[in-house]
């Protein structure tokens, strides 16, 4: 299953854990914002590659303000009010659970001082590691979501540190890895 059907096929599921009466299309939806997303973050990624050694923190914190506005846009579709405060802390809390993944940006922070080709590549690297990222983020998102409407909760009504525990499971997951694998080996600069 590619990333794209993996992620429409996750939002399917938490609508039909939701019990909410909204339809598929929402699923569809709340894919193409996860591409649009995902997109977004590449574009921060080769933009901050021009930074040399800063380029990969900026590129780091801009995929955050990407993830934040996907999941404000994500809520909209769902028709759910959660605070921009607590997204902000599992989107800073799924970060920290998928920090493994930035193991490649200290790579990025290190081509981007060879002038040149070092500067491409690290470009290169931020912009699909941010790609990969911003997939994952909303994977893992999607997955708290789905578990806590399966154990009859609001997420709307949740504290961020009990939502945070949910994150903390959901980043866990090997499937959550696999996909940001996948999607980083998959992408392809303009042709998104």
């Amino acid at each position: 299953m590619g990333i794209e059907q993996n992620i429409g096929h996750l939002a399917i599921n938490l609508i039909k854990s939701m019990n909410s009466g909204l339809e598929d299309e929402v699923g569809e939806e709340i894919t193409k914002i996860v591409k649009q997303s995902a997109i977004a973050g590449a574009a921060a990624g080769v933009g901050a590659g021009w930074l040399p050694g800063a380029g990969a923190t900026v590129a780091a914190v801009a995929c955050i303000g990407v993830t934040v506005s996907m999941y404000v846009r994500i809520n909209a579709a769902l028709k759910l009010k959660i605070g921009e405060s607590v997204l902000k802390g599992i989107a800073s809390a799924v970060a920290t659970e998928l920090a493994g993944a930035l193991v490649s940006t200290v790579a990025g922070t290190l081509l981007s001082f060879i002038p040149g080709l070092g500067t491409a590549a690290a470009m290169a690297l931020a912009a699909a590691t941010n790609y990969a990222l911003v997939f994952g983020y909303a994977y893992v998102y999607l997955k708290i979501l789905t578990e806590v409407f399966k154990a009859g909760k609001n997420p709307a009504a949740m504290k961020a540190d009990d939502l945070k525990k949910y994150a903390e499971e959901a980043a866990k997951s090997d499937d959550v890895k696999n996909l940001m694998k996948e999607a980083k080996d998959s992408y392809k600069p303009g042709k998104k």
